[in-house]
């Protein structure tokens, strides 16, 4: 499992709640998941999307144990499964699809007008949508990839692969890409290289001068001697980043 403490060289610790307190309880939306999930255009399941977040997040603000100044994140888990994994046969279309919302998603989707998510604290502008599970067709899906890859997008970290095109760009070596499936989603990869570096967890050894051998330390070993990332340079604006992850 992605333990960001670890991987962001404790830039990163994560604590929470979980709401609400009784474990048997559950918040109630106005609406039923055909009004979130439409199943129809783009623009129409985006909106049902939107709101989503921010009747839950009204329906939460309702609870006088929640005070939402008191967290960075606000994650949604709403009933059923997740609308996240192409099966050749889905048989409930109008699951949710899980992703962070952003105020720009809502003001989008919605109006440009909205504020985000009102709550007694303030506007909530930022969240995670997320299912009770990712389990169907006999396929057992771990939802802790899915997770941990949206706190990533919180974090700073970009898409690896075009959602677009359904394309992969490195593959499942790292958690932004489908690193984040490994194991079925219950051993996601840790940030790549390029989403460490970015967020400044580390900082790589610069290559300028022609060498017949590059040593890197194999990821997880933190070896002193070593560099954990190398980082090339081709251009102005492009350069090569290398590490070790295998056995």
């Amino acid at each position: 499992e992605t333990d960001f403490n670890n991987v962001s060289n404790g830039n990163v610790v994560i604590t929470g709640d979980v709401f609400p307190r009784d474990d048997t309880s559950a918040y109630q939306l106005p609406e039923e998941m055909g009004y979130y999930n439409p199943n129809t255009t783009e623009a129409e399941i985006n909106s049902g999307i939107a709101r989503l977040f921010i009747d839950a997040v009204q329906a939460a603000d309702a609870d006088d144990d929640i005070i939402f100044e008191n967290y960075d994140l606000v994650i949604i888990f709403h009933a059923g499964v997740g609308r996240d994994i192409a099966f050749d046969y889905d048989p409930t279309p109008q699951d949710i699809s899980s992703l962070y919302v952003t105020l720009d998603f809502m003001q989008k989707w919605i109006s440009g007008a909205v504020q985000g998510a009102p709550a007694d604290s303030g506007f909530i502008t930022q969240g995670i949508i997320l299912p009770e599970t990712e389990n169907q067709e006999d396929e057992q899906i771990a939802l802790t990839g899915m997770f941990v890859s949206n706190i990533g997008t919180h974090l700073g970290l970009y898409d690896l692969f075009s959602p677009s095109k359904q394309r992969t760009g490195v593959g499942r070596f790292s958690l932004m890409d489908a690193g984040l499936l490994n194991l079925n989603g219950l051993a996601p990869a840790p940030p790549g290289a390029y989403s460490r570096k970015k967020l400044g967890w580390i900082q790589p050894q610069l290559i300028t001068q022609p060498m017949d051998k590059i040593e890197v330390a194999r990821y997880g070993t933190h070896n002193p001697a070593l560099p954990e990332i190398v980082q090339i340079p081709i251009n102005d604006d492009e350069y090569y980043l290398i590490e070790f992850r295998g056995d």
